[in-house]
């Protein structure tokens, strides 16, 4: 089975609605998909219902654009989370862990409602873009 997620808190967290950099190498192609322990219990006990007949076996990583990407110190992709569509009133969110060769593992699991449109999105603990940083530097 891949490893978990490695990266640690304290990591540079992406964005796409703040800032995701064109340098970030991000995954392609398709992957198997193995649940955590953890990812299986989230999805079974979910506020939404049981997910885990909605858990996709394979995902498709150029079709599903990440909503936010954690990297390492390095600023390699160590995971990603991805928003896909599970039922007409909600989607899945999985936190997809850095692939080893055709799989990759997932951390974490959660519906969201398909009209959330995260108004409650803490932009200070994402990196900010270029332009944003300097602005707030001179202030």
């Amino acid at each position: 089975m891949p490893s978990n997620c490695s990266a640690q808190s304290n990591s540079p967290k992406f964005h796409r609605q703040i800032f995701m950099p064109d340098f970030l190498k991000l995954p392609s192609g398709q992957v198997w998909l193995e649940y955590s322990d953890h990812a299986l219990e989230e999805a079974e006990f979910d506020r939404a219902g049981n997910l885990l007949g909605y858990l996709p076996e394979v995902f498709d990583l150029d079709a599903n654009r990440p909503v936010e990407v954690t990297t390492d110190n390095r600023l390699a992709y160590d995971r990603g989370l991805f928003r896909v569509r599970a039922t007409p009133t909600h989607d899945l969110s999985l936190v997809v862990c850095r692939p080893e060769g055709t799989r990759s593992r997932v951390a974490s699991v959660w519906a969201n409602s398909v009209h959330d449109t995260h108004r409650s999105l803490r932009t200070d603990r994402y990196v900010q873009p270029p332009a944003a940083r300097q602005e707030s530097d001179t202030r």
